[in-house]
């Protein structure tokens, strides 16, 4: 996600934006609308008109693809780190005992029901696939990271530990 460079007030400190400000969105020729379409987040609460910010915007109007493209999605911190079992080893009942690997199914993002379109959308471009990568996520890391409310997050998050039987 394309997101702006700010500086803190009354120092020369920069740090990740929350959106692009009006004046930004104005220098560079891009409406409203079109960044929505775009999917260009914008801070209405921001007043400050940086050049780093106009040039970014204006590179990514004049070929989006490419610029995301360019961009990595970012990882989504967990807050434990579980280490990731493909497989669960099923012992059958034979003479010698044999182990034999049973492929654990897992449950796709878009099985999640009383979500809307638009929020799983939001998860598949975050790089969400599967609904046991959530599981373990803060309310506001997920929020966050997909652009989402903090309260669908919570939502999100109960109904997914629901279909997991993680209650």
């Amino acid at each position: 996600m394309i997101r702006p460079i700010v500086k803190k007030p009354g120092s020369d400190e920069v740090r990740t934006g929350r959106g692009f400000s009006l004046g930004e969105l104005k220098a560079a020729n891009v409406s409203v609308h079109k960044a929505k379409i775009l999917h260009i987040p914008i801070d209405r609460r921001r007043r400050s008109v940086h050049e780093e910010n106009i040039a970014v915007l204006k590179e990514y109007v004049a070929s989006p693809e490419e610029f995301i493209k360019k961009t990595v999605k970012p990882e989504i911190p967990s807050q434990k780190e579980k280490p990731k079992v493909p497989e669960k080893i099923a012992v059958t009942e034979t003479k010698e005992k044999e182990e034999v690997p049973v492929k654990e199914e897992k449950i796709k993002v878009t099985n999640l029901e009383g979500i809307s379109k638009k929020t799983i959308e939001k998860l598949l471009d975050a790089g969400i696939e599967y609904v046991d990568e959530i599981v373990g996520l803060d309310p506001k890391v997920l929020a966050e990271t997909t652009s989402i409310s903090v309260a669908t997050a919570k939502k999100v998050l109960k109904i997914a530990k629901e279909l997991l039987g993680q209650s």
